[in-house]
């Protein structure tokens, strides 16, 4: 059986958790009366929460009469008030010593208010506790409704738990660098010297084999795509700090250059929403993960395109290929 919500119970409660704490807080006052205080706080707090309950009505304001929207005044911080001092009021000593029956009554109306409370502003939450009280929805004129010799429902989470899931992490770092010298390799046919600006990260250089495919002054000046954070190598003699990207077509006779015409020097390039790595990388690592090149001259990793801030990132003449 289930007994009515009473504000004696509240009384009790209170003064026996107001006692203990001000008996905890005791001067050298002789004059100190803990059980006085705690009364007159106690009378202070309820005609409070009366005059608080009294006066909702007065507090309505009609938001859309289109859709029946109303909001009230404060309702969130009397809301919080409630549940918080609910929280304070309630606790396992409180169980042992009025019984689980009594404070469960008391808890549940106070969740019936609170719930009426709520519904202009969450009706769902507000109808999925009515049902688990297992009583009809209630309304404004029903704040004086109390349960009595009621049973409620099994209880059921009303709020399902959000997962964060954390960002997927690419182990690369793309930044956009501009070409500023380019020189033949001296002991390799195929590759290049290129002197890159990278903005804030400052200046590399880079060992690429593009001499089959373009001339140095086609490069000289093109803004292209770095991996940044690939440990420095040695190719041929030569300090490689980095690589740039290229799409190739599927025969390998065609090879492009990524160009981020519209970004700036040191900008992000990243695929979809994926994160990038922070740690330095060898060139196995890199491989791991595929980079195509799509049907429209869309980069692509894991089905998310490459992009920076101002621009998505395509090949111009290398379709259905890959990036290297």
């Amino acid at each position: 059986m289930w007994f009515a919500f009473n504000w004696n119970i509240f009384i009790i409660v209170l003064e026996f958790f107001l006692i203990t704490n001000l008996k905890n807080q005791q001067t050298e006052d002789v004059n100190f009366n803990p059980i006085k205080s705690a009364l007159s706080y106690l009378k202070q707090l309820r005609k409070k929460i009366f005059i608080v309950l009294q006066k909702l009505d007065s507090k309505i304001v009609k938001l859309s009469s289109i859709h029946g929207i109303i909001l009230v005044q404060g309702t969130t911080i009397l809301v919080a008030n409630l549940i918080l001092n609910a929280n304070d009021w309630f606790s396992w000593t409180i169980f042992a010593l009025f019984g689980v029956y009594v404070i469960c009554s008391s808890l549940s109306n106070i969740l019936v208010k609170i719930s009426i409370i709520l519904q202009p502003i969450l009706p769902k939450f507000s109808s999925d506790i009515f049902k688990q009280l297992n009583i009809k929805p209630q309304m404004w004129r029903d704040l004086d409704f109390s349960l009595k010799n009621h049973k409620i429902r099994k209880a059921e989470p009303l709020i399902k738990k959000t997962e964060v899931k954390q960002k997927e992490v690419l182990p690369f770092q793309l930044r956009v660098g501009k070409i500023l010298e380019v020189k033949d390799h001296p002991e390799a046919e195929k590759l290049y010297l290129l002197q890159v600006d990278l903005g804030k990260l400052g200046k590399r250089q880079l060992v690429a084999g593009l001499r089959p495919f373009y001339k140095t002054a086609e490069l000289k000046g093109k803004k292209i795509i770095v991996v940044t954070n690939l440990k420095p190598a040695k190719l041929r003699g030569a300090l490689s700090e980095g690589m740039l990207l290229a799409a190739e077509s599927k025969d390998g006779k065609t090879v492009e250059v990524l160009e981020p015409s519209k970004a700036r020097l040191g900008d992000r390039v990243v695929f979809g929403d994926y994160g990038e790595g922070s740690d330095k990388i060898d060139i196995q690592t890199f491989m791991k993960t595929k980079i195509t090149v799509g049907l429209k001259g869309e980069i692509l990793a894991k089905g998310a395109k490459m992009h920076s801030d101002s621009e998505e990132i395509k090949a111009n003449k290398v379709k259905n290929g890959k990036v290297r």
